[in-house]
């Protein structure tokens, strides 16, 4: 027999998300993308990153997992912790008169 339901909340969805409907993470993803490839895709990305790389880089470095934890049958456990160094900054050119 099903749940009884809360009162005041008689017409709730017991039964989920129905089957093929796309969730909000989905729907945010796919409209990213869609800015992504509106704005100029990956050769405007990549221009935007000659002219930004330490915000670039920091950019990436926020997608990429810290920690990254693998056990093997023997109970071995290795740990992989990632740390991105801040980039260094460049050499200052000296001017010519």
């Amino acid at each position: 027999m099903g749940k009884k339901p809360i009162k005041g909340q008689d017409n709730l969805n017991r039964s989920g998300r129905p089957k093929g409907a796309k969730n909000r993470f989905t729907n945010l993803k796919e409209s990213f993308i869609q800015s992504f490839k509106e704005v100029g895709g990956t050769s405007e990305l990549t221009a935007w990153a000659k002219d930004n790389k330490k915000e670039f880089y920091k950019m990436v470095s926020t997608m990429l997992p810290k920690n990254v934890e693998m056990k093997s049958a023997n109970e071995l456990i290795i740990t992989i912790e990632s740390a991105i160094p801040e980039p260094k900054p460049r050499p200052k050119r000296e001017s010519k008169p």
